[in-house]
Parts: structure tokens; sequence; C-alpha cells
């Protein structure tokens, strides 16, 4: 009677990764990182929309700390600013890069 044979054992990695699938944004950062740091070459459209959809958590996010803003005292309040400061800082380098798409976009057409 033949042999079947045995299940190769999973590495740590794939356990791991079994457990806790990565999220999309992290599955662009593992490429980026494996492309030697730079950006995976996307379609112009899909980084338009890609970058859209961050701006609109990070907007999310920013109405989110305002409203917490209000009713925040103290060392609350300093964080939660410094909190808005870095959103600002996010959501001015997202619009730029999504100029940036729409302008390669424009220039497809």
């Amino acid at each position: 009677m033949p042999k079947t044979p045995e299940p190769s054992p999973m590495s740590r990695e794939e356990e791991f990764l079994k457990k806790y699938p990565l999220t999309p944004d992290l599955e662009e950062l593992a490429s980026t990182l494996g492309n030697g740091g730079k950006p995976v070459a996307r379609p112009a459209a899909q980084g338009a929309a890609e970058m859209t959809a961050i701006l609109i958590q990070l907007r999310k996010d920013q109405a989110a700390t305002v409203a917490a803003m209000a009713t925040a005292t103290g060392w609350n309040y300093k964080n939660l600013l410094a909190d808005l400061d870095a959103l600002k800082a996010e959501i001015r380098d997202y619009e730029a890069r999504l100029k940036e798409y729409q302008t390669q976009q424009d220039s497809l057409n």
C-alpha cells in the first residue's frame, strides 16, 4: 500500500499569517519594503481611488478628534491637539499625492 505523504509543517510565518491575516495597507507596506522601499507601481486611477479613500478616513478621524477636544481638558486636550496637528499634516500629504495621481490620470486621457 502506497504511503501518503505527510503534510509539510507550516513555517512560523505561515502560522502567524493564518492567525493574523494582513490588512490591505500592511500588504502594500510589505510589498513596498520587498521592492527596496520604492512604491509599488499602480495605475493612476487606482492610486487616485486609494488616496481618496484614505482622505475620507483621515477627515473622519479629524472630525472625531475635534469632537473629542470639545470635552477634553488638561493633558487629554494637549494630546488631542497633537493628534489633530498630525492628522492635518497627513491630510496635506495625501492631498498632494492625490493631486499627483490626478495629474497623471489627466495626462493619460
